[in-house]
């Protein structure tokens, strides 16, 4: 697993004896390691002793805890972003939302057929690609301007999710539009690890 090209985690709670647990998994199209931990952040991955020596590619959720491993490549998930594009769109009636999950679909959709005859998508094709990502970005963010500070409160002022996925999306726009630029890396990290949340031990 640790000399794969492209691993795909992800981590789910569980119960051990009716306290929370995590199962942690680590898969490639040919393996999927399962450890079950107390811990779901850095503590865990460093004990499961995957990510602290991998140099691949990493397919994953936003979890903080990822990017701690700075000797492998980070790719994010595109369905967790679909998913919170569908909230957000729904929820917040913001359609730059919509915009951001069609030019998702319609790049993994260029992507699959390229498969067909090509290791790569061409880099006009690329272009246009990242110029459309850019300017939904932008509408975005236009649509969420950062919260004003109240003089009453103190700490960090709460942002709201359109912004805080607007941000991930700009500051992380590499290791979403990954699988665009390298046919090896998927567009989610579901096609390889498949758990469930139902899991009972113990």
């Amino acid at each position: 697993m640790i000399n794969s090209d492209v691993v795909n985690f992800d981590e789910s709670g569980l119960k051990v004896k009716s306290k929370l647990h995590w199962l942690h998994v680590a898969s490639n199209e040919k393996l999927t390691h399962y450890e079950v931990h107390k811990k779901r952040g850095q503590t865990a991955m460093d004990d499961i002793a995957i990510l602290p020596d991998f140099q691949g590619t990493a397919v994953h959720d936003h979890w903080k805890s990822y990017f701690a491993y700075n000797d492998c490549e980070h790719s994010l998930c595109n369905v967790h972003h679909l998913r919170e594009l569908k909230f957000i769109n729904e929820n917040y009636g913001q359609t730059w939302a919509k915009d951001m999950s069609d030019l998702l679909i319609e790049i993994k959709k260029q992507v699959h057929s390229t498969k067909d005859h090509n290791d790569h998508l061409d880099s006009s094709k690329i272009s246009a690609f990242e110029e459309r990502y850019d300017k939904i970005v932008e509408d975005g963010l236009k649509a969420n301007p950062p919260p004003e500070k109240q003089p009453e409160k103190k700490g960090k002022v709460k942002q709201s999710p359109p912004k805080n996925l607007l941000d991930r999306l700009k500051s992380h726009k590499k290791n979403v539009l990954l699988f665009m630029h390298d046919f090896r890396v998927p567009f989610d990290n579901r096609h390889l690890s498949k758990i469930s949340p139902l899991f009972v031990w113990g």
